[in-house]
């Protein structure tokens, strides 16, 4: 099992940051990785 953690995504709006979360989400997504909303930070 292999980990990749500690991503920080910088934006200047929430619809910018919305886009890139949802960018790693869709990438993550498709190599079967797994983000897990509840250890995010804001």
């Amino acid at each position: 099992m292999d980990f990749a953690d500690d991503q920080a995504l910088l934006s200047d709006t929430y619809e910018q940051m919305q886009v890139k979360t949802n960018s790693v989400a869709e990438a993550a997504a498709s190599m079967d990785l797994n983000i897990h909303k509840g250890k995010a930070k804001s």
